[in-house]
């Protein structure tokens, strides 16, 4: 990495205004002399359905190349935080967006300019995976006639989010349940890479990355997808250990341990399940119980490292990547993965 890696590791004894944003680490602006195409409307988050209106959620920047890099997720990939803020109006809530500032330093800006591709992002906070995929699905056809080659980038985020999903067959995933707790996450995967190995195959001039933001990898068989090993706070920790001061790798060890714990899924999702008999995801026993207990304590303490963490995630008390996060993470990917890039960060 080229860059100063000790902008990532502030001394926790800096006072530091926790509202400012993370300066632009865009070496170039990749919206400059090119055509957007943006489809309309904005979508409403899934998880508070109607409470918040995101713009540009759906956005292709055509610089001109013949290789697209086309990102699918939620918050993690839209570059939720990044100059970007939600206010009311009335009983409805909008996010007003600094939508140059935030496309240029989000994970697929940094990526697409690095690698030097045209840039589509599909993505909207709150999204399931299940509404990733269908995001992925409209989309691919169209990608993959138009461009020689693409990579399909696409986040996974917490199970938990598509027991709710207005779209998805409960039934389909009810039948993922196995004999013991874990076996549903795991057949989780296989349901969920299957669905991108048909895809891969209908598309070969598509390249499939899977990636996962807070939520740990189950053992799934991705067959040939890509997978980025590391899970994106996991990452960053292992970063902050590697490169802190001796001060800040010993408050993090006492505090989060020498590995960072990371959940299968999120408390709110967790915390409804035993009140419905589980929702049949699950068996109905000891087992299952104290599983869920044990996966709501590594959520707890992932999250408090999250939002300790100003100088990687915003700083604002929530969850959300930095500039300097999101670009982080994309070298990480690409690197990984042994990308080949088109321009080396200065």
């Amino acid at each position: 990495m080229k860059y100063n890696i000790n902008q990532l590791v502030k001394d926790y004894d800096t006072e530091s205004d926790i509202h400012s944003q993370v300066g632009n680490v865009a070496e170039s602006n990749i919206i400059d002399g090119s055509d957007l195409i943006f489809r309309w409307p904005p979508v409403s988050s899934e998880i508070d359905p109607g409470s918040i209106t995101h713009p540009n959620t759906d956005v292709l920047v055509e610089r001109g190349k013949k290789v697209c890099s086309a990102f699918f997720g939620e918050s993690f990939t839209f570059g939720d935080s990044i100059a970007s803020i939600i206010k009311s109006v009335g009983e409805k809530r909008f996010r007003y967006d600094n939508f140059s500032y935030r496309m240029n330093n989000n994970l697929g800006g940094h990526f697409s300019r690095i690698m030097d591709t045209d840039y589509l992002l599909k993505a909207v906070p709150g999204q399931s995976n299940v509404g990733i995929l269908m995001g992925l699905e409209s989309s691919i056809e169209y990608l993959s006639e138009t461009y020689d080659k693409v990579y399909i980038i696409v986040q996974l985020t917490e199970t938990g989010r598509d027991w709710g999903h207005e779209n998805t067959d409960s039934e389909e995933l009810i039948e993922l349940r196995g004999n013991s707790f874990y076996d549903y996450f795991v057949n989780y995967e296989n349901w969920f890479s299957d669905k991108l190995n048909k895809l891969q195959e209908q598309y070969p001039n598509c390249e499939f990355i899977v990636w996962r933001n807070f939520t740990r990898w189950l053992g799934g068989d991705f067959g040939n997808i890509k997978t980025v090993d590391k899970v994106m706070i996991e990452y960053f920790y292992e970063l902050t250990l590697k490169h802190g001061s001796d001060k800040i790798v010993n408050l993090l060890k006492n505090k989060y341990g020498d590995t960072l714990p990371v959940s299968v899924g999120g408390n709110p999702h967790w915390e409804e399940l035993p009140k419905n008999g589980l929702g049949g995801f699950f068996h109905k026993d000891t087992e299952s119980i104290q599983c869920i207990l044990d996966e709501c304590d590594k959520w707890e303490i992932a999250m408090d490292w999250m939002k300790d963490s100003n100088n990687i995630f915003e700083g604002r008390g929530g969850y959300h990547p930095s500039p300097i996060g999101h670009r982080v993470f994309a070298e990480y990917i690409m690197e990984s993965l042994n990308l080949k890039k088109k321009h080396e960060i200065k």
